[in-house]
């Protein structure tokens, strides 16, 4: 058990001077956001936040069951690609979909977002990697687009950031270290007992 802990310690004391050190997790860059369908008291915003991440949103001032909000951006990373979706209000459904430079056909990946009757906050995490981030970092630039039902005072957030190689060699150490020093507490257990 001392073992298990001082490897955690270990994976954790590397793992924080990796995360501390500058992290080139890749660039997320947002080049143009197109809101279609407006409802009346709409509000947008679309915004850089660094190199590395964007944001977008929009707050419905009414219901509205038909909107197209279309964001095109050029993706450069090799760790993982996040969107933290967050919705407020009354969403009859949210539909995600990401395609290809060409913004038609097949979407790469696809989600419905929906609330409960009373317009609970949601969160949903869509994290892209290994083969179908490799095809996006292919292509010159990708389209995200939303539509749906929504009701009044409604709102969704998307936050598209990378996730830093730090943070993914972190947790896959420490999941090789508690598996070793599982394994190796079962063995001392049945050496014991025989």
């Amino acid at each position: 058990m001392k073992r298990l802990f001082l490897s955690a310690a270990l994976a954790l004391v590397v793992a924080f001077g990796l995360s501390s050190a500058p992290a080139s997790a890749g660039t997320i860059t947002l080049l143009k956001s197109t809101f279609q369908h407006l409802g009346s008291g709409d509000s947008v915003d679309a915004e850089q936040i660094d190199q590395g991440s964007f944001q977008v949103e929009h707050d419905f001032g009414s219901h509205n069951t038909h909107f197209l909000d279309t964001f095109k951006f050029a993706v450069n990373l090799k760790s993982v690609l996040k969107f933290d979706i967050k919705t407020t209000g009354v969403i009859d459904h949210l539909d995600f979909n990401l395609y290809d430079h060409t913004g038609a056909g097949v979407p790469l990946k696809s989600l419905s977002i929906s609330s409960d009757v009373g317009g609970d906050p949601t969160e949903t995490i869509v994290k892209i990697t290994g083969a179908l981030l490799k095809s996006i970092v292919s292509e010159p630039f990708v389209f995200l687009k939303m539509s749906g039902a929504v009701c009044g005072c409604a709102s969704y957030v998307i936050t598209a950031t990378p996730v830093p190689p730090a943070l993914v060699m972190f947790l896959t150490a420490l999941g090789g270290m508690v598996l070793v020093g599982f394994r190796r507490a079962k063995g001392g257990a049945l050496l014991s007992a025989a």
